[in-house]
């Protein structure tokens, strides 16, 4: 199947990406700006290069999926427009441009950044930004004739996670006998390894079935809580 992938050379994009270019699949992998490398098992290129294309082109891809995450941090600080445009606007586009009536779109949402995870009881824009994007992808999958499956996760984790993500500042801050901030609230907190992700994720594209949306929630039901 032919299959592009927002977000394709992230800490869970690269993951899947190899994993469905190693099936056989034809993986094209979309970033911000221009790949300086180039991976060995698929062809990657920027999410600007499908702007000139109409939607509903009929070149449209099999699988569309969505794996782009980006907010704002200390050491590389975004403002609420920018994250909202990160993780809701070029999202959106992106699988406008890329998709077509019968298409299969495979979005990664996230449960973690809403308080007791409770929908619109956001934490901050990036959870209301996924959350954006969930609200479309409910209203416009059958209006525009593509399936939806929404897979909701908690924090992934795995070798080659960014430093600033919660399990290596968890590490960092006990080696050096410190504390790390948490958002005010009663949050859920529950952890999946990203090898884990990517097997959901696969297993989701040999759907049959027959739907517009479908919401999955992947994880075990034994979480736990932290609070501030």
């Amino acid at each position: 199947m032919r299959i592009a992938i927002l977000g394709a050379l992230g800490f869970l994009g690269r993951e899947l990406s190899e994993n469905l270019a190693g099936l056989g699949h034809e993986v094209t992998g979309f970033t911000l700006h221009e790949p300086s490398v180039q991976p060995e098992n698929f062809f990657c290129r920027p999410v600007s290069s499908l702007r000139g294309r109409e939607v509903f082109s009929e070149d449209h891809f099999d699988i569309v999926i969505n794996v782009a995450a980006r907010r704002s941090t200390k050491s590389n600080p975004l403002s609420d427009a920018m994250v909202r445009q990160f993780n809701f606007e070029i999202p959106r586009e992106f699988i406008l441009r890329a998709s077509g009536p019968g298409t299969l779109i495979v979005n990664a949402s996230t449960y973690i950044q809403n308080f007791e995870g409770i929908d619109g009881n956001t934490v901050d824009a990036y959870g209301a930004g996924k959350q954006e994007l969930t609200r479309f992808l409910m209203e416009e999958s059958e209006v525009r004739g593509f399936r939806t499956l929404d897979l909701y996760l908690f924090t992934i984790y795995g070798i080659g996670d960014r430093p600033n993500h919660l399990v290596p500042s968890l590490i960092s801050a006990a080696k050096k006998g410190e504390g790390i901030p948490l958002s005010l609230g009663h949050q859920l907190l529950n952890l999946i390894h990203v090898s884990d992700v990517a097997r959901n994720f696969t297993n989701a594209l040999s759907t049959k079935d027959e739907f517009s949306y479908r919401r999955h929630f992947v994880w075990r039901d034994d979480y736990f809580t932290v609070r501030s």
